[in-house]
C-alpha cells in the first residue's frame, strides 16, 4: 500500500556499501557517495534506506584522550585508594554548560559505534 520505491534492491544495496566507505557518513556525503550516476535520490530516501538497513543516526562516543601513562597512574591510583573508607566521602553533582558545542552526528551501525577522543579541558563552565 502506498507509492512504490524510488529504488530498486541493488539501488538500495548501493547506498548501504556507501554508507560504509564514507568517513563519518550523513545523507549528504553517503548521497554523494553512491557511484551510479542514474539514481538520483533525495537525502531523505538515504535517510529511510539507511534506517531500513539498521542503522542509526547518532553522536559518537566521546572518551578522553589518554595517554598510556595517564591509564599508569590511573591505575595506581585506584590501587592505593581501593581500601579507604569511602562513607565519609561526599560527591557532588555538577552541571556542565559548553561554551562551544558541536553536533557531529552521523549514521552508525549499532554495536560498532564511533568513538571520538577528546581533551581533558574543553572550553566550559561547571555550575
Amino acid at each position: 500500500i502506498g507509492r512504490p520505491r524510488i529504488t530498486t534492491q541493488e539501488d538500495d544495496n548501493l547506498i548501504i556499501d556507501a554508507a560504509f566507505d564514507v568517513e563519518e557518513p550523513t545523507s549528504k556525503k553517503v548521497r554523494g557517495h553512491v557511484p551510479s550516476q542514474n539514481l538520483n535520490v533525495s537525502e531523505r530516501t538515504t535517510c529511510r534506506r539507511l534506517k531500513d538497513a539498521g542503522f542509526r543516526y547518532c553522536t559518537p562516543l566521546t572518551k578522553p584522550l589518554l595517554t598510556l601513562q595517564h591509564q599508569q597512574h590511573r591505575l595506581q591510583w585506584t590501587k592505593q585508594v581501593r581500601n579507604q573508607d569511602w562513607n565519609n566521602v561526599i560527591a557532588t553533582d555538577e552541571t556542565t554548560l559548553r561554551l562551544t558545542t558541536v553536533h557531529r552526528m552521523h549514521w552508525q551501525v549499532p554495536g560498532n559505534r564511533t568513538v571520538r577522543r577528546t581533551l581533558k579541558f574543553p572550553l566550559k563552565i561547571n555550575v
